[in-house]
């Protein structure tokens, strides 16, 4: 759905929004349309016609970009914490990659800024405390501290500085939860005893000269291993107001379906 949404546009009036979209791999090499179409709710019809280049079908062409060949990316290299990727039930063609509590991913060092893309997701109705994943890279351990709130899908975009990747030939992009769940402990499924923490839908790693503008993206800062927090309870009863008084404030906690 568009932010905001068709049913409060008005007549004469633009709107914008940004959204972020990965390029599955391709066998292909070369100059690609960018096309765009708008569909009404389901079951309303068909697809609503525009002022534009029509491709047919009211799909519209928008734009172009070249897809270049995939060792043009930074090549990342997944070590611990990782379990074998997986299909989604919804989308056959989307992978998908579970982490355990702490997993790491290698690239080697560009020496330049980097932006960091993550989109992923958990379950977060099976941890004891609200999850907490913190991202790390290098040895300066600059990252970013993300709390994640539910269980819907976030993407997230981080910028490093050449500086804090450091010197070395290679640099470790850590990936730290306060806390794992297994399934088979939790009843969410019986056979699944792994442990895990977060899913992850793309990572990606970029040279952000070459990216340009990012919108919505947060510089890395200083971050240390998450630690553990009140369980959601516990943060439940002290958001309750009480008789004749305002509700307490918690304190706060915490502080591969790659890209090809």
């Amino acid at each position: 759905m568009p932010t905001p949404p068709p049913s409060s546009w008005e007549p004469g009036k633009t709107y914008s929004y940004t959204r972020t979209k990965f390029i599955p791999i391709y066998p292909y090499v070369g100059d690609v349309d960018v096309r765009m179409g708008l569909y009404p709710y389901p079951g309303r019809g068909e697809r609503i016609v525009l002022k534009g280049d029509d491709a047919g079908m009211r799909a519209y062409r928008v734009g172009k970009m070249e897809l270049l060949p995939q060792t043009e990316n930074i090549f990342l290299v997944y070590k611990d914490g990782w379990h074998s990727p997986e299909s989604s039930p919804q989308n056959p063609t989307l992978e998908r990659t579970w982490t355990k509590k702490d997993a790491l991913v290698s690239f080697k060092n560009p020496k330049k800024d980097i932006v960091v893309y993550l989109e992923a997701d958990t379950n977060y109705k099976a941890f004891d405390v609200p999850p907490v994943l913190t991202l790390s890279v290098g040895k300066s351990k600059a990252g970013l501290v993300i709390p994640i709130a539910d269980s819907e899908v976030f993407l997230k975009k981080m910028r490093v500085k050449a500086a804090d990747l450091g010197t070395d030939e290679w640099v470790d992009l850590h990936f730290s939860m306060n806390q794992s769940f297994v399934p088979k402990a939790k009843g969410v499924n019986s056979h699944d005893d792994r442990e895990l923490g977060v899913m992850v839908y793309h990572l990606y790693v970029g040279e952000a000269d070459q990216l340009g503008t990012v919108p919505q993206v947060v510089d890395a800062g200083p971050v240390t291993a998450p630690v553990a927090v009140a369980s959601k309870d516990a943060l439940a009863k002290t958001t309750a107001p009480a008789k004749g008084g305002p509700a307490a404030k918690p304190s706060a906690g915490g502080g591969k379906s790659a890209s090809k």
